[in-house]
């Protein structure tokens, strides 16, 4: 199935797969039944693939080794993919995760040391270092992001378009599961969703075929 665009080519798709007239609200299900499943179908493939990847960054002041992030600067925020720790203007170390009780194990962090970390710690939008990096270093944090909600069939999904035809697999599962019967359209339609979901997860990084790299932007967060 070729990649779709729009929300619309989406819907249509669905309709003609599920032999419903084309026109608006001329079925069972109205056109906002469709965008609202639409909407479902991308969050529940990003919350089991992971395809979206953006980023933000902030500025160490020197004093301290604990930030708190904003939610407007982790816009939609699901889970951390790497953290950035740049040292120089093109000279970056990817720092380590680790659990909070392995963090305050560490000599750095016991001895309240000063210098470029090496590990982080990441709890309720606060990120701490086991260090105490000296100021105006740049730190950024690639995360894992969920989708925009859309409200109109004129916006496109943002998961990579080659991965757009699960959103029609989704929505003639959820609509033929909605007859309160298990027949063969029905599994047909789950597991044709579920093998575009396995394909994503084999990619080793999904998210970046959404972007072919995640450049530096003026219009990335700023935490």
């Amino acid at each position: 199935m070729p990649s779709i665009t729009t929300a619309a080519n989406i819907m249509a798709r669905a309709k003609r797969q599920l032999n419903e007239p084309s026109g608006s609200d001329e079925g069972f299900w109205s056109d906002q039944d469709y965008l609202n499943c639409i909407n479902e179908a991308q969050e529940d493939f990003v919350l089991r693939t992971k395809v979206l990847k953006t980023y933000a960054y902030f500025t160490t002041d020197g004093t301290n080794k604990e930030y708190c992030l904003s939610e407007s600067a982790l816009a939609n925020f699901m889970d951390i993919s790497e953290v950035w720790y740049f040292t120089d203007t093109n000279l970056y170390d990817v720092l380590t995760s680790v659990t909070r009780d392995e963090l305050s194990q560490k000599e750095s962090y016991m001895n309240n040391l000063a210098g470029d970390p090496a590990y982080f710690c990441y709890e309720d939008r606060t990120i701490e270092f086991d260090t105490i990096p000296e100021a105006d270093k740049t730190v950024r944090i690639y995360y894992f992001n969920m989708p925009t909600v859309m409200s109109a069939d004129s916006e496109t999904p943002e998961i990579p378009n080659r991965f757009h035809p699960a959103l029609v697999n989704y929505v003639c599962w959820k609509f033929t599961e909605a007859d309160d019967s298990v027949t063969d359209k029905l599994i047909y339609w789950q597991q044709k969703y579920l093998e575009l979901v396995s394909e994503a997860m084999a990619v080793e990084d999904p998210a970046a075929s959404s972007y072919p790299r995640i450049k530096d932007s003026g219009d990335m967060p700023y935490v």
